[in-house]
């Protein structure tokens, strides 16, 4: 409760897209009411989309258990096509390569961004090898 009031207030006050917490390994999106997973990991691990969906659903850090994959339209939200990886400066971990999202197109495709160069595809690849970085709504 702490962490939400003082994350509440920084917002407020200096009107923050994202909040970096270095000791969590998270990163606060307040906009979108979404904390996001910045650890070492996001930035290291490459795993097939069915392995990234059970990676979420296992995730236990900063004490919390309630993580999942980013949808694609989420994980558009942090592209940043100015620099290189193409994502928000705001996080400390991360990779030039393709990210997995959740869900699938009508045609069983499976969508990603490659922080690259910010393309979003959906590939029918499913035993393809991308990074994924999780997301979770406070409580």
């Amino acid at each position: 409760m702490k962490y939400l009031l003082t994350l509440f207030i920084v917002t407020v006050a200096f009107g923050a897209d994202y909040i970096p917490n270095a000791q969590k390994h998270t990163l606060a999106q307040p906009s979108a009411g979404l904390i996001w997973q910045d650890n070492q990991q996001a930035s290291e691990l490459t795993m097939s989309y069915k392995s990234a969906l059970s990676y979420c659903e296992s995730l236990g850090l900063s004490e919390v258990i309630d993580w999942r994959m980013p949808t694609i339209r989420e994980l558009s939200a942090i592209v940043d096509t100015t620099r290189t990886p193409t994502i928000v400066s705001s996080f400390m971990h991360t990779a030039s390569g393709c990210y997995w999202a959740s869900g699938s197109s009508s045609k069983g495709g499976i969508s990603y961004i490659d922080f690259t160069n910010a393309l979003s595809t959906i590939g029918l690849g499913i035993n393809k090898e991308c990074y994924v970085r999780c997301v979770r709504k406070p409580k």
